[in-house]
């Protein structure tokens, strides 16, 4: 596979070369090197892969989010509204103090912190 540079960018990707334009080189590549990756000191890399610290930075809120919103099957901690009515019902039967982690609200908010761990 051959990839067109043009300023340190791929603009086109060919199995074989074509004519073009001074400014642009042919240079060989892997398939899976695509239209506007980087081309620097004989490397392609894809401006859009997240760099290590990006990826640690994302695990480090994504959990916030998952909770919030729920993933796939797994529900997040749904309505603040419905949260309060779950605590009431435990309290109004009794599930708060010593019994309170066997109430609806705290068995609810445990699984969802157990589905999505914090990092």
């Amino acid at each position: 596979m051959k990839a067109l540079i043009l300023d340190g960018k791929v603009v086109d990707t060919a199995s074989t070369e074509f004519e073009v334009h001074s400014s642009m080189t042919w240079v060989d590549c892997a398939d899976t090197v695509k239209h506007g990756f980087e081309y620097k000191d004989g490397k392609f890399t894809d401006p859009f892969e997240l760099t290590d610290e990006q990826t640690a930075a994302k695990a480090a809120v994504q959990y916030k989010y998952d909770r919030k919103t729920g993933v796939g099957t797994t529900a997040g901690y749904g309505q603040i509204t419905d949260q309060l009515d779950k605590l009431y019902h435990d309290i109004n039967t009794g599930k708060f103090g010593a019994d309170a982690k066997t109430g609806e609200w705290f068995v609810g908010i445990t699984s969802v912190k157990t589905a999505f761990p914090k990092p």
